[in-house]
């Protein structure tokens, strides 16, 4: 038991360590070959109206002359956002909530590692489908700027930093899959419990599906196969007023035909994949 004890913590270490040490979101940046004659971007609209707060979703919508029809990638750069707001050609379905996606509108989250004020878009790049591209740069008087509140970069700074926390200990240690269809599992903020921003991974048995986008911090963990699922949270971005946080919570799935048995006269639940409770033990 020590052991497998043992073996499980150098897991859960080893997850940490990768995730603090690397972007936890696995973005690809697709810069076109040359610079295109037939088309330019004269601007770009933000969706939302400001002032924005960490843990917000920013969309973008491009003002061009290419037809949506021949866009392949969209990459927006700017401050205190925690990732850039990306779009990718084939993603208008792949999201939970794909109203932006459908309609070619990069998305961001505003990072919780930010000072208050106004802010800017520092780059933003178009890619058609025959690999040319058009940009903007931040210096452009045709790119919007925002106004963040409420960012944990503040200018006088506390004595000691306090405490933060993610919820993990509702999430049951077992599921059962469902016959047909994806299995939930965990609803996943975008905050932690003092305002930082999170960055989630689900690895094994399970998955990360984004809410509105690539580049979107919340979504939906899903079982999709027996095995374990290992769920990992971190505030990778910083903050003058609180501590930054790391867990990984490992989740066991059983398929549709395993069973349920309790203990008797006790509260003890196990699952196996199984037809009969071992003894001691009562079918549920």
């Amino acid at each position: 038991m020590k052991k497998a004890s043992r073996s499980r913590a150098l897991l859960v270490s080893a997850i940490l360590t990768c995730i603090s040490a690397a972007s936890p979101i696995a973005v690809g940046h697709e810069a076109g070959s040359t610079i295109s004659t037939e088309f330019s971007i004269t601007g770009i609209n933000l969706v939302e109206k400001g002032p924005f707060e960490p843990g917000d979703v920013l969309a973008f919508e491009l003002i061009t002359d290419l037809p949506k029809d021949q866009f392949h990638f969209i990459q927006i750069s700017g401050e205190c956002l925690a990732y850039p707001a990306e779009w990718h050609e084939g993603t208008g379905d792949s999201f939970i909530n794909s109203s932006y996606s459908r309609v070619a509108k990069a998305v961001a989250v505003v990072s919780s590692g930010c000072s208050d004020g106004e802010h800017s878009i520092q780059e933003v790049m178009l890619v058609a489908k025959d690999n040319t591209y058009a940009r903007l740069l931040g210096d452009s008087s045709k790119l919007p700027k925002y106004t963040i509140s409420k960012g944990h970069f503040v200018s006088t700074l506390q004595a000691e930093k306090k405490n933060d926390s993610i919820d993990l200990k509702t999430v049951p240690a077992s599921f059962i899959l469902a016959k047909k269809g994806e299995l939930k599992i965990l609803n996943v903020p975008r905050l932690t419990n003092k305002g930082q921003t999170i960055s989630w991974t689900a690895i094994g048995a399970c998955q990360l599906k984004r809410e509105l986008g690539s580049t979107d911090l919340g979504g939906l963990i899903v079982a999709t196969k027996p095995g374990t699922c290992t769920i990992s949270a971190n505030t990778p971005w910083g903050s003058h007023l609180f501590n930054p946080v790391n867990l990984a919570k490992e989740v066991s799935i059983y398929s549709s035909k395993a069973i349920k048995c309790q203990l008797k006269n006790g509260k003890k639940l196990i699952y196996l994949e199984t037809s009969k409770c071992p003894k001691g033990y009562v079918k549920k």
